[in-house]
């Protein structure tokens, strides 16, 4: 892939399909994936976005805007590691492919896991869902396990 193709939307996922040697790894490191001297084939992220305030000038105002960061799935942290994409290599983008994680595991790479009930429930006030529908979502998710 290219570094213009990923979608920052919190909907899309990526997998690495090769492990990418980092430019900037610190063998000390070993929970943030972000300076690991290895990014390993596998490891999947979300492309999202976060909202943070910029100065406009020097001693100005400052503004709200949503930039582009790429948030590792399956961390303990998921909120705590994420990296704008002008910071990785085009190394990294170039082994990306599109990886189809379930919405919990989106959800959760973004730190909302308390999300996903949310969502639920506003599903059913709009009457996109039942509460008889989720009971036959578990019923069908508890057989297949």
């Amino acid at each position: 892939m290219k570094r213009e193709d990923i979608i920052y939307d919190g909907l899309h996922s990526y997998r690495l399909v090769r492990d990418v040697k980092n430019p900037n790894g610190d063998k000390r490191q070993k929970h943030d994936w972000r300076n690991i001297s290895i990014w390993e084939a596998g490891m999947t992220f979300v492309a999202t976005t976060e909202t943070i305030w910029v100065p406009l000038s020097v001693d100005g105002p400052e503004e709200m805007r949503k930039l582009p960061v790429m948030q590792k799935s399956h961390t303990k942290f998921p909120g705590l590691y994420r990296c704008r994409p002008d910071r990785l290599p085009d190394e990294f983008f170039a082994a990306l492919a599109p990886d189809k994680l379930s919405i919990r595991e989106r959800l959760e790479a973004q730190g909302e896991e308390n999300l996903y009930s949310s969502l639920l429930d506003v599903l059913v006030k709009i009457g996109k869902i039942t509460v008889e529908d989720i009971d036959a979502a578990v019923d069908v998710h508890n057989k297949t396990e």
